[in-house]
C-alpha cells in the first residue's frame, strides 16, 4: 500500500501517443503486442518498469488486474493478460480474416504460436545462468523451432493449395500472419538465419510484413521501440522487480 496505507495514485495514458504500453525493459510477453501496435500504425509510449515498488503500485491501485504485466492503455481501457490484448488489437485493427470461420482459426494458430515463442521468453534467464546454459537452451530453441515451424509451415501450405494465397488463414493478412514474422525474426536472431532454411513459406509470410511499407513495421524496427535480444541485466531487472531470484539463479 502506499503512504499509510492509502492506495497508489493511478498511472494515467501519455497524453500524445494512442497508446501506453507498461513493461520490463526488454521483449518478452510485450514483443508481440509492440508488432502489432506497429503494423496497425497504432502510435504508442513505453513506460519501463524496472523498480518492484513501481510494480507493486501498479498491482495495488487495480491497474494490473490479475497482477502481471504487461498492461496497455488503449481506447479509454486498460488492458492485461498478453493475447487478450493481441485479439483487441486484432479486431480493432481488421486483422481477423473475413469470416466467423477464419477468426476462429486465427485464434488456433495463436496457440500455436505463442507455444512456440515460449522459448524465446526464456532465453535471456539461461544466458544469465552461464555459457553451459545457455548452449543447452539454444538446442532447446532449434527443436522447438523445428518442430513448431513444420506445422506453421504446413498451415501456409495447405491454405495456398486452397487457392487462397501464402497467408496462415484466408486470402489476406490476419494478425497471426503478423505473430509469425515476429517470431521467424527472432529465432533467426537466436539460432541463425540457416535455421529457416527449409521454410519458404514461413520466410514469404515475413517478407510481405516487414517489406509492407503501408504499415508501420520498417519505422518500428528502425526505431528504439524494438528491443534487442534480452540481456543478462534484462533478466537481473525482471528477476528483481518480480522478486524471484530463482529465474537467474546458477
Amino acid at each position: 500500500m502506499g503512504q499509510g496505507g492509502s492506495v497508489p495514485e493511478r498511472e494515467q495514458p501519455h497524453s500524445k501517443t494512442d497508446a501506453t504500453l507498461y513493461y520490463f525493459p526488454g521483449r518478452g510477453m510485450a514483443d508481440q503486442i509492440r508488432w502489432m501496435l506497429a503494423y496497425t500504425e497504432v502510435s504508442f509510449t513505453q513506460r519501463i518498469i524496472n523498480k518492484r515498488e513501481r510494480f507493486l503500485n501498479l498491482v495495488e491501485n487495480g491497474q494490473l488486474a490479475f497482477g502481471k504485466l504487461p498492461l496497455l492503455q488503449i481506447d479509454g481501457q486498460e488492458l492485461v493478460e498478453s493475447q487478450a490484448i493481441i485479439r483487441y488489437l486484432a479486431k480493432r485493427g481488421n486483422l481477423v480474416g473475413k469470416t466467423a470461420t477464419d477468426e476462429v482459426y486465427c485464434d488456433m494458430i495463436a496457440c500455436n504460436i505463442i507455444d512456440v515463442v515460449s522459448p524465446l521468453l526464456r532465453a535471456p534467464f539461461t544466458r544469465a545462468q552461464g555459457e553451459e546454459a545457455e548452449a543447452k537452451h539454444k538446442e532447446v530453441l532449434k527443436a522447438s523451432w523445428i518442430k513448431g515451424g513444420t506445422r506453421l509451415e504446413m498451415c501456409i501450405e495447405r491454405n495456398k493449395k486452397k487457392g487462397k494465397g501464402a497467408f496462415l488463414v484466408g486470402d489476406c493478412v490476419t494478425y497471426v500472419d503478423v505473430l509469425l514474422a515476429h517470431c521467424v525474426t527472432w529465432y533467426a536472431e537466436e539460432c541463425g538465419s540457416e535455421i529457416l532454411e527449409d521454410f519458404p513459406y514461413c520466410l514469404a509470410v515475413q517478407h510481405a510484413i516487414l517489406s509492407n511499407s503501408e504499415t508501420g513495421m520498417r519505422k518500428f524496427l528502425s526505431g528504439n521501440q524494438w528491443y534487442p535480444l534480452g540481456s543478462t541485466e534484462y533478466a537481473a531487472v525482471v528477476s528483481e522487480v518480480l522478486n524471484k531470484p530463482e529465474l537467474i539463479r546458477k
